[in-house]
């Protein structure tokens, strides 16, 4: 077994072990980028050609948070610091997110007038991911400043 830092070349790219190769970097940058926008665009018209504008852009809004809150963790133990992240933007997202599952989800209002089951279950799974990022925000060593 290999201990300490392991580099690697690639193509003239440096690959460290503790620094996963970036998917979309150099001349590639332009092709994903395109692809994920359309991919964002065909979904977000899935959802409106489903659901209609009010429900869809409710629904998509709290898939797209769910997946963030999955990312958020992934993103932190990938850089093993606080990196470019907070306790005040983690609580916040949170507070953010339960605030709407709250109304839309479990007392009804606006375009779900008796809340809706989709709506709760996506925030709940926010919340529980929302509150295990904090957890573990808070116990990570916070980035090395360099002033």
């Amino acid at each position: 077994m290999i201990h300490g830092p392991v580099e690697i070349r690639i193509n003239n790219h440096t690959v460290s072990r503790d620094q996963p190769p970036a998917i979309a970097g150099g001349t590639d940058f332009v092709a994903w980028s395109v692809l994920g926008l359309i991919m964002a665009f065909a979904v977000q018209y899935a959802f409106r050609r489903e659901f209609g504008i009010g429900k869809g852009a409710s629904y998509s809004a709290f898939a797209q948070n769910l997946l963030m809150s999955v990312l958020f963790i992934a993103m932190l133990a990938r850089r093993g610091s606080r990196e470019g992240q907070s306790l005040t933007i983690a609580v916040s997202k949170w507070i953010g997110t339960l605030a709407p599952t709250i109304l839309y989800g479990a007392l009804g209002e606006g375009d779900f007038p008796h809340g809706s089951f989709l709506i709760l279950t996506l925030g709940i799974f926010c919340s529980v991911f929302d509150l295990i990022y904090i957890w573990l925000l808070a116990k990570t060593k916070p980035a090395l400043t360099t002033a």
